[in-house]
């Protein structure tokens, strides 16, 4: 295990310029969109501007790799091959997010989750499989540091490092957690790879009730200037399964929320 990993992590490291700039791309066409559909009224308009993002390559860790035999309708069983191990993104960057009278800089960027390769379809000629398809498990850990000001006072930045991981958080769960998958076709002479390669099946569904919490902690509202410190709790759950998510209706003014009456939630279930 430890050859093939510095050999992939050598490929990726001389990849890095190819992949960051990727990164950047998917960073303005698809984050930015979605950071202004969610900030606050006074950040209105909020944009990426310089986007360096380093010259720390992701690495991989605890590679694991095995045989996994798959059926197809017409093709009876077929040989897969899977290889499963955590991305690991630990660097300084050298990113600003500019809005009127708002100056924010990330310095630093983490984010950590299990990735996993399906070679699909081993073949007895080149390109030898059918087509790669790779995705998370679960949406990756995200967290930023951030340092600027707000109307030109530096105020505590946690509630915006918050906010901005976990949109980047849900957009690598829209497109790269199950049961979203991204498939990459390598056998073109084949009319059907790209339905082999499209997706994976799911192993059945899983139904899930929210019935009730306790003794929950009245908690900040995370808004800037301390707004509307040391209200009472308005508790809601939030659940997550690969990329699904579901939220419950919102109790109001309550430590010892109940929601026993609402329907049971849903979800693919995934062999990750």
């Amino acid at each position: 295990e430890g050859a093939e990993l510095l050999l992939l992590n050598a490929a990726v490291k001389e990849m890095w310029p190819e992949i960051a700039s990727f990164i950047r791309t998917v960073l303005k066409e698809s984050v930015e969109s979605a950071i202004q559909a969610r900030v606050p009224w006074f950040l209105g308009g909020l944009g990426f501007g310089r986007l360096s993002l380093g010259d720390a390559a992701l690495q991989l860790e605890e590679l694991s790799m095995e045989r996994v035999d798959q059926v197809y309708c017409r093709d009876g069983n077929v040989r897969d091959f899977k290889l499963k191990g955590m991305v690991v993104w630990d660097a300084d960057v050298d990113i600003s997010v500019n809005a009127p009278n708002t100056v924010v800089e990330a310095e630093h960027v983490s984010v950590k989750g299990q990735l996993a390769v399906y070679l699909n379809q081993i073949l007895p000629r080149p390109p030898f499989f059918t087509g790669l398809i790779f995705y998370f498990a679960d949406p990756p850990a995200v967290s930023l540091s951030l340092r600027g000001q707000i109307f030109g006072l530096a105020v505590n930045l946690h509630w915006l490092e918050r906010l901005l991981a976990g949109i980047i958080q849900s957009q690598l769960g829209d497109q790269l957690s199950l049961p979203n998958v991204k498939p990459i076709l390598l056998d073109s002479i084949n009319a059907d790879a790209w339905f082999q390669v499209s997706g994976k099946v799911p192993e059945g569904v899983l139904t899930v009730r929210v019935l009730q919490a306790r003794g929950l902690e009245v908690q900040d509202s995370g808004l800037p200037f301390g707004a509307l410190r040391g209200r009472a709790v308005d508790a809601y759950c939030e659940l997550a399964l690969g990329a699904a998510r579901w939220r419950t209706t919102t109790k109001a003014q309550t430590c010892d929320p109940q929601w026993a009456e609402e329907e049971d939630e849903e979800a693919l279930a995934m062999d990750a």
